[in-house]
């Protein structure tokens, strides 16, 4: 009877000992077979991370490139606005050289025409027992027109003509020693040149 049990006994751990390896072998497998499973898995990722990398790298380089456009632009831009600046000042400089070359033609003009306003002054010459003085207005005028003269002893409105015009004034004109209210100022309604003179004779002497 004892011999039947430690029989069973021992048929029993041969089929649990055959059990378990018949489990480790099928675990064996599915780790086997998972590793397999992991490492395909794990390259087709490589792969994908390569493929996304190099689309990666080829955005790099269109963006390197658009970079590089951009910053060709900007130097294009920041070199057109230097041009255009300096063809503003330029323009600027050659409007005030054209200006000032007029302000000089204008003052040659009048430097060779003569003006239409003077104020002039006369002073009293050395008395003398022989020799008189009177002044004497020399109005050189560039065409004919008209010519106003106005003083605190002498006003007059007279016509010119053209070329070489005399007038003499009063002896009031003369300015002493001192100060005093003697200019004459005068104007005219065409280009004028005008020369004082104080002209010196000797008067008749009565017989």
């Amino acid at each position: 009877m004892e011999e039947k049990i430690s029989h069973e006994i021992l048929e029993n751990i041969k089929n649990f000992t055959k059990t378990v390896n018949t489990v480790n072998e099928n675990l064996d497998e599915k780790v086997k077979n998972l590793t397999n499973n992991v490492e395909i898995m794990l390259s087709e990722i490589a792969e994908q991370l390569e493929q996304h990398s190099n689309r990666l790298g080829g955005h790099g380089s269109r963006l390197d490139d658009l970079n590089a456009s951009l910053h060709a632009i900007n130097a294009r831009a920041q070199q057109q606005q230097k041009s255009d600046l300096l063809e503003t000042q330029l323009a600027n400089a050659e409007e005030i050289n054209n200006t000032k070359l007029q302000e000089n033609v204008n003052l040659k003009n009048l430097t060779e025409l003569g003006f239409y306003e003077y104020a002039v002054i006369f002073t009293k010459p050395h008395s003398s027992h022989v020799f008189e003085t009177e002044p004497v207005l020399y109005i050189h005028g560039h065409d004919n027109g008209n010519v106003t003269i106005e003083s605190n002893s002498f006003n007059s409105n007279m016509s010119i003509t053209k070329g070489k015009n005399e007038i003499i004034l009063k002896k009031d004109v003369f300015l002493r020693d001192g100060k005093e209210n003697k200019g004459i100022h005068i104007t005219s309604t065409v280009p004028t040149t005008v020369h004082v003179f104080r002209h010196t004779y000797i008067p008749p002497m009565d017989i």
